[in-house]
Order: structure tokens, then C-alpha cells, then sequence
């Protein structure tokens, strides 16, 4: 024992010494250390922590993806023809919605200001549960095909561009020409799910059918967009792979419907 401690006052001494070394091994230790923490964080929110939306598990992006005649990865983005018969099909998802993002500037306001706009449908508000911090989300009154322009605005818009107004419901904002009548503010505590551009923030919901940007766009299956996103809720009898299946044919016969007088089908996928 008597040599034990021998040896530790000699090495305490050698140590004490040579301060540098000291210095060298702590903060070795220390960024070693403070790296695998970072390291285990970072795995916990990208591989274990779990959406903050209800039946996470169930929600998934949808997308048409497409290979050439030499099994080459052509397109992963949707069409507005593919992005609707995903929307309407009921075989794989229990609800679904549709999503464009895009920007324009408010002309209702001197400034003119450019902000971040996204067109939906009413299933956006209950597939993320969107938590309202005044008045509403879209609902059946909104549905598309409805044709009713109305927006509802993030927290951060409401006091940028409307100081916070209590009045805000009954307030409009217009953008593209279109007035749209505000019935709604989004809670600042919602994460907005990052589908086109990570750390994107949405400042403008609007109803789907007033965006008028793709009335060109309809039977063409050949121009792909990737602002154009669907998500949707899976059937709970619905495996993942089942819900692949069951979609792949659905938009396999729509895009053969779709394209039967086409000379040159095989290319317009």
C-alpha cells in the first residue's frame, strides 16, 4: 500500500510540474466530452424524438417518383395531376392534403412587403394539429373547389404587419390581386413541418383553389414542381409498403388515362 501512495505522490508531483500538460489532457477530456454529448443530442432529435403531431408514425410526404427506360432516377417532384389524384385517393391514406409553397407581396399594406405564402386544404389543420392562437383554421367551408378566399396568418405576421390588432379577424390582406378575409392566427408554439426548403417559415396560409397558378398546368403530366407537396395520414389497416402499392396503381391508371392520345407517352412521365 505504502508503495501505492509513493507512486501517486510522485506522479501528483510530476503533474504538478508540468501545469501545460495538465491543461492539454482537461481540455482534451472536455471538448471530447462536450463533442459526444453533441453527438448523442443530435441523434436523439434526428433518429428517437418523435414529430410534435399526433400518430407521427401514420403522417408521410407522398411523392411520384419516376425512372427512365434505363432504370435512371428521372423525377421525385409531383405534378399538379399526380399531386390531385394523390389527394383524392382513399385507398392508402385516411385523409390527405395538398400544399403549395410560394411568395408574393402584400399590396393591402403601404410597404408591400414580400412574404412566404403556402396554399392548402382544410386537412393541413387537422393532419399537424395546428394549434390556433385566434379565430380558425381552414374547414369544410374552405374545402376546395369552395373557391372561398380566406388566409390565415402566422403569430410572427400578425405582429409584424398588424401590431398585434385584436381586431385582426375582421381584418383582409391582400396578395396576387386576391383580398382574402384573415380568420385565423397559428399559435407561436407551432413547428411548421420542413417539406421544400429547410428553415422555411410560412407567414401566409391561403385556400387552395384561389391560387390560380396552375389552371395551365391541369392534364400535363410532364412538368414536375417541387413546391408542390402531399402529405397524408395512412389508414391504420395501411403499411407503409401497402400504402406504396396501393398508390403506385392508382397513379399508374391515372397517368395512363391521362395520357392515352399522347404520341409520346413514354417520355411525358
Amino acid at each position: 500500500m505504502s508503495g501505492l501512495m509513493n507512486t501517486l505522490k510522485q506522479a501528483f508531483q510530476g503533474l504538478k510540474n508540468n501545469i501545460g500538460f495538465v491543461f492539454a489532457i482537461l481540455s482534451t477530456m472536455g471538448i471530447t466530452l462536450g463533442a459526444l454529448f453533441c453527438v448523442v443530442t443530435l441523434s436523439y432529435f434526428l433518429l428517437i424524438k418523435p414529430l410534435p403531431y399526433p400518430d407521427q408514425d401514420r403522417i408521410f410526404s407522398a411523392s411520384h417518383i419516376q425512372y427512365n427506360e434505363k432504370k435512371e432516377l428521372k423525377s421525385s417532384n409531383l405534378s399538379y395531376e399526380a399531386l390531385i389524384g394523390l389527394y383524392k385517393d382513399k385507398d392508402a391514406f385516411e385523409t390527405s392534403t395538398l400544399i403549395y409553397y410560394a411568395w408574393d407581396l402584400i399590396t393591402s399594406d403601404p410597404n408591400q412587403p414580400q412574404v412566404n405564402t403556402l396554399f392548402t386544404s382544410p386537412e393541413y389543420f387537422q393532419i399537424f394539429d395546428v394549434p390556433i392562437a385566434k379565430g380558425r383554421g381552414f374547414q369544410e367551408s374552405e374545402a376546395i373547389e369552395k373557391k372561398k378566399p380566406a388566409a390565415v396568418i402566422s403569430y410572427a405576421a400578425w405582429e409584424k404587419y398588424f401590431a398585434l390588432n385584436q381586431n385582426i379577424l375582421s381584418q383582409k390582406i391582400t396578395l396576387g390581386g386576391v383580398s382574402y378575409q384573415i380568420i385565423g392566427v397559428i399559435s407561436k408554439d407551432f413547428i411548421e413541418p420542413e417539406l421544400y426548403q429547410t428553415g422555411l417559415k410560412s407567414e401566409i396560409w391561403m385556400t387552395w383553389d384561389v391560387n390560380g397558378g396552375f389552371d395551365w398546368a391541369m392534364g400535363n403530366w410532364s412538368s414536375k414542381f417541387p413546391q408542390l407537396k402531399s402529405v397524408g395520414k395512412l389508414k391504420s389497416e395501411n403499411s407503409k409498403a401497402q400504402a406504396e402499392q396501393k398508390l403506385s396503381a392508382s397513379l399508374g391508371e391515372l397517368w395512363l388515362n391521362g395520357n392515352v392520345d399522347n404520341p409520346n407517352r413514354e417520355n411525358s412521365v
